[in-house]
């Protein structure tokens, strides 16, 4: 459908009724900035509407499809003409339409691989080793070399567990050598909620030493680091609450 020429039509007919724009608007039930956007070609009345705007300008719905007066002889013809222009907006809109889903495809999924791609970059700079440095103030040696790796998942409210495994030299801290079955008990219902694969594990029949590490600022988190001398191994089990 022609917008333009059917907002001239309505504006012509309203005139002709000696109908302002407001008057118009107050008989059909809406604002006068609406009956002003139809009369100049920016867009049409709800369908809701056709009816009783055509009878207030006494005029068809046949006429105002068309967008002008049609005499008797031509009322098949119009006809005929108003409903291919429908059917051709209706195609035309299908066809926006799937335009759009098309773009929206696209955004979406660049989007997507932007956050992808971000949160790589974010796992690739967060590393373990950096978490350890910014929550415990402890410094990696980097000849230790990160073998596993899992958590709880993340938390709203931030408390959680981490289990990370090093293998490689020994770094130099203040170890307890004492034999732990608390802590021990401990690591092992760890071990069990975390699903944590048997050879993932430390095996508390080796020789070890442990350290216990809090949070200054929430002594409730908790870290510890048990060395395993067989296997030269560390084991970090971290605890947020």
């Amino acid at each position: 459908m022609n917008q333009e020429k059917i907002g001239k039509f309505i504006a012509k007919c309203r005139k002709e009724k000696n109908l302002t724009q407001e008057q118009l608007a107050e008989k059909l039930g809406i604002t006068y900035k609406a009956v002003s956007k139809w009369e100049c070609g920016k867009g049409l009345p709800d369908v809701s509407l056709y009816e009783i705007l055509c009878k207030e300008l006494d005029i068809s719905l046949n006429e105002f499809f068309a967008g002008e007066h049609i005499k008797e002889n031509q009322v098949i013809q119009k006809s005929e003409e108003n409903i291919m222009n429908i059917v051709k907006d209706e195609n035309q809109k299908k066809k926006n339409l799937k335009f759009t889903i098309i773009i929206l495809i696209i955004i979406i999924s660049f989007l997507i691989a932007i956050v992808f791609i971000a949160l790589n970059l974010m796992k690739n700079y967060f590393t373990t080793a950096k978490t350890f440095k910014y929550n415990w103030k402890i410094t990696i040696p980097s000849d230790l070399e990160e073998e596993y790796y899992t958590d709880s998942g993340p938390s709203f409210f931030g408390d959680g567990e981490r289990y990370s495994v090093f293998n490689g030299s020994k770094f130099i801290m203040d170890f307890n050598s004492n034999k732990n079955q608390e802590l021990e008990q401990r690591i092992g219902e760890l071990n069990n909620k975390l699903n944590i694969p048997k050879e993932n594990q430390i095996d508390f029949s080796h020789k070890y030493v442990w350290k216990k590490i809090t949070d200054k600022e929430d002594e409730r988190d908790e870290l510890f680091i048990i060395y395993d001398y067989e296997l030269n191994k560390y084991y970090f089990y971290e605890f947020f609450v």
